[in-house]
């Protein structure tokens, strides 16, 4: 988890940040604390993203409070590979 929260934060990306953090919840992988911490930090205040492209899976979507990210992803497709 450290290394993967140095290699997110490398590359500079907030959606990559929020992405990791909601995916990895969201299939019951838990972040250690300091990692999950280093990996929100790189989040912007009010930075708002969709899970994924809004021209493939649309504009709606609920909003996930903890990694600022507007799932627009039916969760059934979330989970399929799981």
């Amino acid at each position: 988890w450290e290394r993967l929260a140095a290699y997110a934060a490398k590359m500079g990306s907030v959606v990559l940040v929020q992405r990791l953090g909601y995916l990895a919840e969201r299939v019951k992988v838990e972040i250690p604390a300091g990692p999950r911490a280093r990996l929100r930090s790189h989040m912007k205040r009010g930075s708002r993203s969709y899970l994924a492209s809004p021209v493939r899976w649309g504009r709606n979507a609920r909003y996930d409070a903890e990694w600022q990210l507007l799932v627009n992803v039916p969760d059934r497709e979330i989970l399929s590979e799981v």
